[in-house]
């Protein structure tokens, strides 16, 4: 992921407080945004073909917190015989 994220550094495709931490099959990835919260960062999803106004990667909210977003991937409950 340290490559990843030093090669969209260098291409200057990520604004300051945005560090991904996961990709999927299709080249986008998952990222922490600390832009509004520098002690809890929402999750965004990095759409690696769609560029902003300002040249970095177009992001689309999944999140307010980390913990929402596997909340919402997984389900806990046990399940009833």
């Amino acid at each position: 992921m340290v490559d990843y994220y030093s090669d969209l550094v260098v291409q200057n495709l990520l604004p300051d407080g945005v560090y991904p931490f996961a990709f999927d099959p299709a080249g986008n990835y998952f990222a922490f945004d600390y832009r509004n919260s520098a002690s809890a960062p929402s999750i965004v999803f990095l759409e690696h073909e769609l560029e902003t106004e300002d040249g970095y990667l177009y992001d689309v909210p999944v999140a307010e917190l980390f913990t929402e977003m596997l909340n919402n991937m997984f389900d806990f409950e046990e399940e009833e015989d």
